[in-house]
């Protein structure tokens, strides 16, 4: 029913007549069983419902002209829908009894009436129910999020929302396809507009300095004159000022600006004129800037120069150059009036650079990486890109498809949004992601199977490798001395295993497989030379659906990285510190990789696919299960029993009883004396017969053995007092307060007992 409902003359009084007094009215209202609400005041008429020819009761609106002869301001009628009219008592058909109306229609449910679905999905009524059939590219009971809020593009694409499609995958370098799961070699690079504040971009390592003098040459062909655009900067890391060194050329509705500031204000040179639009046939820019003075050189519009105001002389920048836009969204970081810029929509190639006496051609020689940079003269739009009479749109190294009515999916390939709420199978709180065919359910922490709807314990942690990953809460790594200790057991040769950072700084340690090797990186943030992190790489490949020891620490300026036994390390230079990591611990990935920077693993970034088990950070065991864990996706027991590597603590063994329980036998330790001077071995776990004596024990194969048993309990979990046990290797065992003695150790060991080595003693750092 809509704007209005007329009904003639009936018997109820809406206003009622004061007693006493026929000009005084008495009004009430009483909605369901609340309470009635009255009140009473002086009409400057008198008014009787009753009385045939004494007006019209007006229902859902008033008619235009009656509201302009009682300068009723305009409003909107009432939107929904009306039954069970009685006046005085007595039943009327609000329709059938009505003598004029506008916009009335029968009134089968109240369902949709309330418009309950977002992004122009289609509510469809069943008796009293509702659900949303959502467009592609949104999910959810009303259709109230994005496909990127759980991001399904690849190798760590970024995920924008788009119109029509719902999303688009804005592909790394290297990459392209709709989820950006395909490769591409692309030999002249084409660069898009910005989407969603995010432009394309390709960033170059600098070979050498440029600080006293610059050249550059490049080649361009831009898709339209009417871009403000950036085509090249180097910059300062971080939010730029007024005083932030900087150069950028821009391209401004045809003509060439170079921008440059050295620290006393920027200058800017630019095109006498625009340049001449021409097909086929790219245009040539040279640069090139010597201390305070700068020139430019763009075909054969002649040469333009200019100095820099101030005395300052020398370009104090990070050592990368970017073409065709930049990494921050929206240019927020860059300085002067950049951040009014898009990137460049066009070709840019040939890029040739000179500093001090290196010449290179960047693009044929420097690895580089970039965002939603696509082959020049390629389109992505194939005849058989979008299903179904599809529209396809190219954008840099993907496509979207506009899909025509009753056809959904990224391809238009599907006859309905596979994952509406009343179409896919998805239990338990798990999320809905489409794929190009069908859907896949992401799991939420304490669920798994195929739609998550199998309640599950974890006694060590497996990771599908699609979108997969847990959240720990912080850890303490910016002590002098730092550990992280586990168990891995890989199913693929590359993936994210560790990465904790400092929220809002480039400060990060990252654990990755690349290759089969596992790789340790460091970034001190901004403190860091040139950006780059310490590197560090183990001396062995790790055998995959093998179970290995990792271990990654630290020891003052020192790295370190030991992989079943075989130690790596590295060092930061002086003056380099690594601050407080605040952000949870990741492992296994992140919940958007995304947000992963670009150099905390090498190549482009996935999830870790395999198992993790025995995790400790700093010499402290963290249990990964559900009660410690903050945040989860795409998880599972390892092993699928109840005894895995968590179960029980403090290295003891599990086992599993009739009933299928886990059970735990606490470990004891031997550790080997050799000849006065040299340095005890490091312990070995043996169990209970090969030491019977639980405190002190002679065994036959080792030259002497000291075996104390250090924990107790169910799971292993109470440690037991040294002054029941004497500490290992040298440890002096002292009371502390509370009556509670703890293990000293000396230099290099630690533990409860001081009988875990941090260093190998054979090994050269």
């Amino acid at each position: 029913m809509r704007d209005l409902s007329l009904i003639k003359p009936i018997q109820k009084l809406v206003l009622l007549p004061g007693a006493g007094d026929a000009r005084r009215c008495h009004a009430s209202l009483r909605i369901n069983n609340t309470l009635v609400m009255s009140g009473e005041q002086i009409s400057a008429m008198t008014l009787s419902l009753e009385d045939p020819s004494g007006g019209m009761l007006h229902l859902a609106g008033v008619p235009p002209h009656l509201a302009q002869d009682l300068a009723i301001p305009r409003i909107i009628g009432f939107t929904g829908c009306m039954k069970g009219l009685k006046v005085s008592n007595r039943s009327r058909h609000i329709f059938k009894d009505a003598v004029d109306g506008q916009g009335v229609t029968e009134c089968s449910s109240l369902a949709c009436l309330s418009n309950p679905c977002y992004s122009a999905a289609t509510c469809v009524e069943y008796k009293d129910h509702w659900h949303c059939l959502c467009p592609s590219g949104y999910v959810g009971v009303r259709c109230e999020r994005s496909v990127c809020s759980n991001n399904p593009c690849m190798f760590g694409a970024t995920c924008v929302v788009f119109t029509a499609s719902g999303f688009l995958c804005l592909c790394p370098l290297g990459k392209h396809g709709v989820y950006c799961e395909h490769d591409v070699d692309v030999a002249q690079p084409q660069f898009w507009s910005s989407v969603g504040g995010l432009s394309s971009y390709a960033a170059y390592q600098l070979p050498g300095t440029i600080h006293n003098s610059l050249e550059l040459k490049l080649r361009f062909s831009p898709t339209t004159m009417d871009q403000i655009a950036l085509l090249v900067f180097v910059g300062q890391e971080g939010l730029h000022t007024v005083q932030s060194d900087h150069l950028a050329l821009s391209f401004i509705k045809g003509y060439l600006v170079l921008t440059w500031n050295l620290g006393s204000g920027p200058r800017r040179i630019f095109t006498p004129r625009p340049v001449t639009p021409r097909a086929n046939r790219p245009h040539t820019v040279r640069l090139g800037r010597v201390g305070q003075t700068a020139w430019l050189l763009v075909d054969n519009l002649g040469n333009v120069s200019g100095r820099s105001p101030g005395r300052l002389s020398q370009l104090n920048t990070r050592p990368v150059l970017y073409l065709g836009g930049h990494e921050s969204a929206n240019f927020s970081q860059l300085p002067h009036d950049l951040p009014l810029h898009t990137g460049f929509s066009g070709c840019l190639f040939d890029v040739e650079l000179r500093a001090g006496r290196v010449s290179v051609a960047l693009q044929r020689t420097r690895a580089a990486i970039g965002r939603s940079v696509g082959q020049c003269g390629t389109s992505e739009c194939h005849q058989h890109a979008c299903h179904n009479g599809g529209a396809c749109l190219h954008h840099g190294a993907t496509f979207t498809c506009l899909c025509p009515e009753g056809w959904f999916g990224p391809l238009c390939s599907q006859r309905y949004n596979p994952c509406d709420s009343n179409r896919h199978k998805c239990k338990g709180g798990a999320t809905c992601v489409p794929l190009n065919e069908g859907y896949h359910c992401d799991c939420p922490l304490g669920k798994a199977g195929m739609y998550c709807d199998k309640d599950e314990q974890l006694s060590d942690v497996s990771f599908s490798g699609q979108r997969s990953y847990l959240s720990l809460p912080p850890a303490t790594l910016n002590t002098h001395q730092a550990c992280v200790d586990l168990e891995v057991k890989p199913l693929s040769d590359r993936g994210l295993v560790l990465f904790a950072a400092k929220e809002d700084s480039k400060s990060f340690m990252s654990l990755s497989l690349q290759g089969g090797v596992m790789e340790l990186r460091v970034s001190p943030g901004r403190s860091r030379r040139r950006g780059e992190p310490l590197v560090v790489r183990s001396g062995r490949m790790l055998a995959l659906g093998e179970w290995h020891r990792v271990v990654a620490g630290r020891y003052g300026r020192r790295f370190y990285l030991r992989v079943d036994g075989t130690v790596n390390s590295g060092a930061l230079l002086p003056g380099e510190t690594l601050p407080s990591l605040g952000a949870p611990l990741q492992l296994g990935g992140l919940e958007d990789l995304s947000y992963l920077p670009a150099s905390a693993v090498s190549g482009l970034p996935l999830y870790f696919s395999g198992c993790l088990r025995q995790l400790a950070i700093n010499w402290q065991r963290v249990p990964l299960n559900t009660s410690y864990i903050l945040r989860a996706r795409n998880v599972a027991d390892c092993d699928g029993t109840a005894c895995g590597g968590d179960v029980c603590d403090n290295s003891g063994s599990c086992w599993l009883d009739k009933e299928q329980r886990p059970r735990c036998v606490c470990l004891q330790t031997i550790v080997t004396t050799q000849s006065p001077g040299t340095v005890m071995s490091a312990c070995v776990l043996r169990d209970n017969s090969d030491c019977p004596d639980v405190r002190r024990s002679y065994c036959p194969d080792v030259t002497r053995n000291y075996c104390p048993q250090m924990y107790t309990g169910a799971r292993c979990e109470t440690q037991i007092s040294c002054a029941q046990t004497s500490c290992l290797n040298d440890g002096r065992c002292v009371e502390e307060s509370g009556f509670v003695s703890r293990c000293h150790c000396p230099v290099g060991w630690g533990g409860a007992f001081c009988q875990d080595s941090k260093y190998q003693h054979n090994t050269k750092l």
